[in-house]
Order: structure tokens, then sequence, then C-alpha cells
């Protein structure tokens, strides 16, 4: 390492501890994961995956998030609008349907039409 580089900072397990630290071992947790370079540094669970069945969040564990990416995609895109990015009457360029087949249409509108396209 040369004279201009830095040593990276270590991850200091003990800080990330009592962050959780209030996160009992019979309560619902988190996982979490501190990346450099594509290594991983730190893997750890926190609390439980499963309050009825008991089962712990490990380092390892894989979350079914369902449809909760939907929210945080609506908030990113509210978010463009408020800066003035995006406008909710915009087109998209082409909205793919089960076809394949896209067609532009406002993005207002899009939820609707999903819905509409939802099976009963």
């Amino acid at each position: 390492m040369g004279p201009a580089q830095a040593a990276e900072p270590a991850v200091d397990r003990a800080a990330i501890n009592a962050v959780f630290a209030a996160i009992g071992e019979q309560s619902p947790g988190c996982a979490l994961g501190v990346y450099r370079a594509g290594e991983i540094l730190c893997a750890k669970g926190y609390g439980l995956a499963d309050l009825n069945h008991g089962v712990p969040i490990r380092s390892d564990i894989v979350f079914d998030i369902g449809s909760t990416s939907k929210q945080f995609t609506a908030a990113a895109v509210l978010v463009l609008v408020q800066d003035g990015k995006l406008g909710l009457d915009a087109r998209s360029a082409a909205a793919p349907t089960r076809t394949g087949q896209g067609r532009a249409r406002p993005l207002h509108g899009a939820a609707d039409a999903a819905a509409q396209r939802r099976p009963e």
C-alpha cells in the first residue's frame, strides 16, 4: 500500500452489536451485512425471523419479501416527482404487458391498469 492510500477502517463488531443490543433473542429482528469491494466483512442475524416457530435470523437467511418492494418503488418515484425529475403525467416509454407488447401510458394510471389485470 502506497503512502497516498489510507488503510480501510476495520469493522467494529462490538459497536455493531451495541446498536442491536436491544433486540432480544425472542423478538423480531434483522439481518446485517457489511460489504466492501464485494467482500463480506461482517454478516450476522439478530432476533427471530418467525416468532410463531422460534426461527432465529442467521446471516445466511433468505427473507421472502413478497410485494413489499413495490412500496419502496412507489416512494422512490414520488421522490423523483417531488424533485421535478419525473412527472406523473409523463408517458412511460414502453410499459410491459403480459403479451410482451409495450404501450405508453401515464404513470398515475399504471396502478389502476395493474389492478384491472389482477386475477380475481
